[in-house]
């Protein structure tokens, strides 16, 4: 598409023109590509129009210009703005359109966001629909846009000292300089309809105090195993998913929680405590260094309801004296929850079990799993679970151990390398086929 034939199309338009990628021509102004996080290297100006489907808020320095980015960076001067010079805050209601200049030089548009269908542009959270045809780039490509709109409640980001949290539905952001109160506040918020929480790499320390989510339907989602990191020292559990009654559908995936201080050392810390909630969906997180304490525990409580259907998979525990242990209570019970594909390994720690399975849990699956460098590699209290494809190395107490209290366990394809015990089996009923060597 010619430049010419270009400047013609824009006299018809009713859009907010958009710097796209790969040297387009807007009147009479080069725009390029960004040359970093949303940041073009030459400026951009036109007159157009804005339709704002959401509220937008925006703060201003001068009544009349609101800034989108940064200093310089004024979105518009149309009075479709309510200006309030007392908060320095400018307001325009969903379904308004706004008119202006709209222009920046060398700005910074880290906020400024293009949908999965290319045809909206999304910034703090606001809609602006294209009223018309757009130009795309030199490779004839509509999906161009740096940033899709992002789907979470909230978007989390460290700088080291301060937590910040954004909420998506209206731009608004908090900050903190405690962990603890700038995630809990907004799961409290949220907790009537669920919702979920998106963690930027960074490190989250968690202090002494536990995050709870206690609710249907909620999340907290980091953005990678290694380099979202929540820290905690306290002597109690650093996430705990319960409630007092039947909950359903958490969801926690994509971090990893790490003991420093006091939690290194205490037997009663915890990494994870999942605890009456069905349907749990643990994934892609790494738990590490309760040296003392458990790493993941998946409870019934006593009285309230059973732990049902969960789904845990790809779970990394390292450095922690229980790895992943189940506890229920007589009728109250931990079942049917499939784990595949855990690695725990000990640290040679004295009296450490890897899998730890209670009485009262009955009917889990627990397919490919190691461990490695503990005392007992998998104890087993319950009744009926299936035990496929498992690997433990250098065990030095036994590998398989089964309690007096368990029935008609199953395991198969169980490989035990290095000193210990194979098995014992004082259940006397469990079935134990193809165990290697």
């Amino acid at each position: 598409m010619s430049t010419e034939k270009g400047k013609g199309k824009l006299r018809g338009w009713v859009v907010i023109i958009l710097v796209l990628m790969g040297g387009i021509g807007i009147g009479n102004v080069l725009a390029t590509a960004p040359t970093a996080d949303g940041v073009w290297d030459t400026e951009w100006i036109r007159e157009g129009y804005a339709y704002f489907t959401h509220a937008l808020t925006l703060p201003f320095t001068t009544a009349g210009r609101v800034l989108l980015a940064g200093p310089g960076d004024n979105v518009t001067d149309d009075a479709g703005f309510t200006y309030d010079t007392a908060t320095n805050v400018a307001t325009i209601t969903g379904g308004a359109t706004s008119t202006g200049w709209f222009n920046s030089t060398n700005g910074s548009y880290s906020n400024l966001y293009a949908n999965s269908s290319q045809t909206t542009l999304w910034a703090n959270t606001t809609d602006f629909k294209f009223t018309d045809d757009f130009y795309y780039g030199a490779n004839n490509r509509t999906d161009i846009f740096a940033y899709p709109q992002l789907g979470p409640s909230y978007i989390f980001w460290s700088d080291g000292t301060t937590i910040y949290a954004k909420a998506t539905a209206t731009g608004v952001v908090t900050s903190s300089t405690s962990a603890y109160t700038a995630i809990q506040g907004k799961i409290n918020a949220i907790q009537a309809t669920g919702g979920s929480l998106f963690f930027k790499s960074g490190t989250y320390p968690l202090g002494t105090t536990t995050i709870e989510l206690y609710s249907h339907g909620m999340s907290i989602i980091g953005e990678s195993v290694t380099g979202t990191v929540f820290t905690y020292s306290g002597t109690a559990e650093a996430f705990k998913v319960r409630s007092s009654s039947a909950r359903y559908y958490p969801a926690l995936s994509g971090f990893t929680v790490q003991a420093i201080g006091g939690a290194v050392t205490s037997a009663t810390a915890k990494g994870v405590v999942i605890e009456n909630m069905s349907d749990a969906s643990v994934e892609r997180i790494k738990i590490m260094d309760f040296t003392a304490g458990n790493a993941l525990m998946v409870n019934s409580g006593n009285g309230i309801t059973s732990t049902l259907y969960g789904n845990y998979k790809s779970i990394w525990i390292y450095n922690c004296k229980y790895g992943l242990t189940l506890t229920g209570y007589s009728g109250f019970e931990v079942n049917c929850n499939l784990f595949e594909d855990i690695h725990i390994q000990c640290g040679t720690i004295a009296g450490s079990i890897g899998l730890n399975i209670n009485r009262y849990c009955t009917k889990n699956q627990f397919n490919t799993f190691d461990i490695s460098d503990a005392v007992n590699a998998t104890v087993v209290d319950g009744q009926y679970n299936l035990f496929v494809n498992g690997r433990s190395e250098d065990i030095s107490g036994t590998h398989i151990w089964t309690g007096a209290n368990s029935v008609s366990n199953k395991f198969d394809f169980y490989l035990s390398v290095g000193a210990g015990t194979q098995k014992t089996d004082d259940g006397t009923t469990n079935i134990f086929e193809n165990l290697l060597p």
